[in-house]
This record gives structure tokens, sequence and C-alpha cells, in this order.
């Protein structure tokens, strides 16, 4: 009898275990879906052009990381200069380039932070505050696979520009 109640929870503990693992491993592949929100768009690196490009375009100022500055200036100025919006324009896809339109789906794979030059950070490289990231000449961004509409395509997004999607795939 003590042999069966011993045998029954260690199968008991075994299920267990298992439904967590199953369920830890489905709420990490669903917070690492991300879409592109409806509007322009956003673009993609494939290669150390692109990633050249992406700095390019979206690094502020490194006079926007320091908090004088910003407490000192004129408030509208200082949102025009650190604040601005990139528009995709067809100008704006250059060599390494890809457009990723509104609703396309990926799957976050890992961040990194690209630095002046298109060269990637340290891997420990976290910045405390985005005051740092922007004195730093940082730029945060997302190595995806594109699952939807097209699969298997790879490559590196500006991490603002996607949304997490917690809804399964269509």
């Amino acid at each position: 009898m003590r042999m069966r109640v011993k045998s029954a929870d260690s199968i008991i503990a075994v299920i267990f275990i298992g439904a967590a693992a199953v369920g830890l491993l489905y709420l990490r592949e669903t917070m690492q879906r991300r879409i592109v929100p409806e509007g322009p768009g956003a673009l993609m690196a494939g290669d150390a052009d692109g990633l050249r490009e992406l700095h390019a375009l979206y690094s502020s100022p490194k006079i926007c990381g320091d908090v004088t500055f910003q407490k000192s200036t004129d408030f509208t100025m200082v949102r025009k200069l650190c604040n601005r919006v990139v528009p995709i324009a067809p100008g704006t896809v250059q060599k390494g380039l890809v457009w990723l339109p509104g609703g396309t789906r990926a799957v976050s794979l890992r961040t990194a932070y690209i630095l002046t030059g298109g060269y990637f950070a340290a891997p420990s490289y976290s910045p405390a505050t985005m005051n740092e990231m922007v004195k730093d000449g940082a730029v945060k961004v997302e190595y995806v696979r594109i699952s939807e509409p097209n699969h298997n395509v790879k490559g590196w997004v500006v991490a603002g520009y996607l949304q997490c999607e917690c809804g399964p795939f269509p």
C-alpha cells in the first residue's frame, strides 16, 4: 500500500513538471511574437550595409542624452531634435534594407544594440537609462524571423517599430 502511494505521487509530480515545462515554452514563444503595426511599416536590415543605414536613420544626436540640455532648452526644439519620426519613403529604402508593411508578423530571436558604423555593442551592454543609450549612440534592434507573409526571412528591425503580439497566429 505504501509503495503505491509513492508511485502515484511520483507520477503526479512528473505530470505537473511536464505541464509546467510545456506552459513555459508556450509562454516564451508567445512573448517573442511581434507584429509591425498598421501604418508606414518598418525597415529591416539584412546585412552590414543595412545595419549602418538603420543606425544613421534612427540614432539620436548624443546631445539628446544630456539631461541639462533637455531641461535648459525649448521643449519644442528638444522634441524635434530628439524624438524625430523617420518617414519611410521610397528613397529611404537603401542597399541592405527591406521594407516590411504593416501587419507583417515575426518571431523575435534576440535583442542587441548597434553603435556608430553599424557595429554591435558587446553582448553584456545594457544601458541603465534611455539617456545613457543616446549618449553612447546606441540603437536597440531585434533580430527577427518573418513568419507572415514570407517565411524564414531573417533580419534586424529597430525594436520600437515592433509590437508584441500575444495572441495566436491565424
